[in-house]
C-alpha cells in the first residue's frame, strides 16, 4: 500500500504509507491553522473518504500556492528533527513535483 498527493489530473507524488502519513500530517499542521478551507479541500479524500491520498486538483492558483507554502513551512520545521537527514530527499521530491505545476505561473 501507499499514499499519493494528487497534484493535477494524471500527475502526483506517490510514496509509502508511512511516508505519506508523515508528510500529510506535517503539512496539515501548517495548513489547517492558516488556511483551513484549503486544508479541508485538499484533505477531503483522506478525512471524509478514508482514502490514502490528498487531492490538489480542484485548488485554484492561490490555494495551490498556500498548500506549497505550508509544505515549505512544514519542511523547515521538520529540518530540526533528528530524522530529517533520512527524509530530506522525500521533501525535495515532493517540492520538485509541486513546483512543476502550472498554477504557480498563474497571476494571483
Amino acid at each position: 500500500m501507499g499514499g499519493t498527493i494528487l497534484v493535477s489530473k494524471g500527475y502526483g507524488f506517490a510514496t509509502s504509507t508511512v511516508d505519506f502519513d508523515y508528510l500529510a500530517e506535517r503539512i496539515r499542521a501548517e495548513l489547517a491553522s492558516k488556511h483551513p478551507s484549503v486544508a479541508k479541500a485538499a484533505y477531503e479524500p483522506l478525512d471524509d473518504g478514508g482514502m490514502t491520498f490528498l487531492s490538489l486538483e480542484a485548488l485554484d492558483g492561490e490555494s495551490f500556492r498556500d498548500f506549497l507554502e505550508a509544505t515549505k513551512q512544514a519542511e523547515a520545521k521538520a529540518s530540526t528533527d533528528a530524522s530529517y537527514p533520512e527524509r530530506s530527499a522525500l521533501w525535495r521530491q515532493l517540492s520538485d513535483v509541486l513546483c512543476k505545476d502550472t498554477r504557480l505561473v498563474e497571476s494571483p
